[in-house]
């Protein structure tokens, strides 16, 4: 009898934009493998990040699309990925808004529809820890997300920065699984819901609304699109 030979999957491209580019690009890329090589997944996946500001990266990759006859409703999908260290900060917001600021100008010089924010209070750290730790409690600055890698991911750093070298990243990345990336996702939800139900402030600017207090994110959203868009949940 004929083994039967397996559909080739279309392939899907997002296009990420990041202020950081390793830990970020060896994520994603540790991510498309994940997706690429799950049966249940209905599509494959393509990810070109870049460290580039929203507009800068928006106008080189339309600019590609465009001579290729690519670009169409849909087809061209934007993500921008972005730590936002402290709220309360006025530096920090200030550098916040200027990135909602590029984005919109992204959208409106390149004619895009949608650039989606992805952003993690802190940093994207709390976004590691979510895959194997539900931190649901603030911390008072990023050097306390050490103690919660450590805890999630049976490490010994001493400084939260140890765990992002390629090597030690890397060896963080193998233990993570298609399972733990849908546990993040679902505690970055309980994330958000507790701000609602807690009455939080939600601050906006433009369009864009988020909390100042941390833990909070967006990135979880993002990430969550992509896992439907592939009908793996």
């Amino acid at each position: 009898m004929k083994k039967k030979s397996n559909p080739i999957k279309e392939c899907l491209q997002y296009n990420i934009s990041v202020e950081g580019e390793n830990c970020e690009l060896l994520y994603f890329e540790h991510l498309k493998k994940l997706i690429n090589e799950c049966e249940k997944a209905k599509y494959k996946v393509n990810f070109f990040i870049r460290a580039k500001t929203p507009s800068s990266f928006a106008k080189s990759r339309i600019s590609i699309y465009t001579q290729k006859g690519k670009k169409s409703e849909g087809y061209v999908k934007f993500f921008h990925v972005q730590d936002i260290e402290d709220y309360y900060d006025k530096e920090q917001l200030n550098k916040f808004k200027l990135i909602i600021d590029d984005i919109e100008k992204a959208k409106k010089e390149c004619n895009i529809s949608s650039y989606d924010l992805a952003y993690s209070n802190y940093t994207f750290d709390l976004w590691m820890i979510l895959h194997k730790y539900d931190l649901k409690t603030p911390v008072s600055n990023r050097f306390e997300y050490c103690t919660y890698i450590n805890k999630g991911y049976k490490t010994k750093y001493t400084k939260i920065d140890e765990y992002k070298a390629v090597a030690e990243f890397t060896k963080i990345l193998s233990s993570i699984t298609l399972d733990d990336v849908i546990t993040a996702v679902k505690r970055g939800h309980v994330i958000h819901n507790n701000h609602i139900n807690n009455k939080d402030h939600i601050e906006a600017y433009k369009k864009f609304n988020f909390y100042r207090d941390n833990p909070d994110m967006t990135i979880h959203i993002i990430i969550e699109k992509i896992l439907e868009e592939c009908k793996i949940i």
